[in-house]
């Protein structure tokens, strides 16, 4: 159902929003941590940062399927071009 240039431009948007929230809460937290170093700081920011990404990803995902089940849904969401796809599946819980 979707192609790879929505799935990209969906992962793209919805890296870009988790990014923020995990620099919110994360950069602070690490940065005033003095038992780690920063290979250590560095590398666990880009760990959460990514799997928060890919839990938030993929949650998009399931649930904007799941919103495809009525035919109105689908029609809508089959009459846009592809970045506009892109972007309402990859912020499909920003609203939530």
């Amino acid at each position: 159902m979707y192609s790879t240039k929505v799935l990209l431009l969906a992962a793209k948007v919805s890296f870009i929003h988790m990014t923020w929230l995990v620099s919110i809460i994360g950069v602070p937290m690490l940065y005033f941590d003095k038992d780690l170093q920063l290979s250590e700081k560095v590398g666990l920011f880009a760990f959460f940062l990514v799997f928060l990404w890919l839990i938030y990803f993929l949650t998009n995902v399931l649930f904007h399927r799941l919103s495809l089940r009525k035919p109105e849904a689908l029609e809508a969401f089959l009459s846009k071009d592809e970045a506009a796809r892109g972007k309402e599946l990859g912020t499909h819980l920003e609203g939530w």
